[in-house]
């Protein structure tokens, strides 16, 4: 797991999803670099909410956001259904641009520098 690797190697990883904190636990590395925020980043309060919270809890911005959320579904290409089409255009292209945005924004204002992973 990305997650595990990145904090032996002495990395901070701020994981987050839409998840219940306990249900996260469960697949995380029990590690004291490793923390989880839950958020929608669908959602631009909540994505500025993460980031907050990721300032909170490590003391500064990320300094790389690996923009990656993701749903997957199934149909033939006739009985797709608009609404779970809409949703995986929320969630696999909004949800990243949202984060990206929001994070180099903030990268900006600080004059901080930064790494987005698509």
């Amino acid at each position: 797991m990305v997650t595990e690797t990145l904090s032996r190697f002495g990395a901070t990883v701020v994981v987050n999803d839409v998840v219940p904190a306990e249900q996260a636990r469960e697949v995380l590395p029990e590690h004291d670099r490793v923390r989880y925020l839950r958020a929608d980043t669908t959602e631009e309060r909540e994505v500025e909410r993460l980031l907050d919270g990721c300032v909170a809890e490590v003391g500064t911005l990320p300094d790389a956001v690996c923009c990656h959320a993701g749903v997957a579904a199934s149909h033939p290409v006739h009985e797709f259904p608009l609404a779970e089409f809409d949703r995986l255009m929320q969630v696999n292209v909004r949800a990243s641009y949202v984060l990206a945005r929001a994070v180099a924004a903030r990268w900006v204002t600080e004059r901080m520098p930064g790494h987005l992973v698509f």
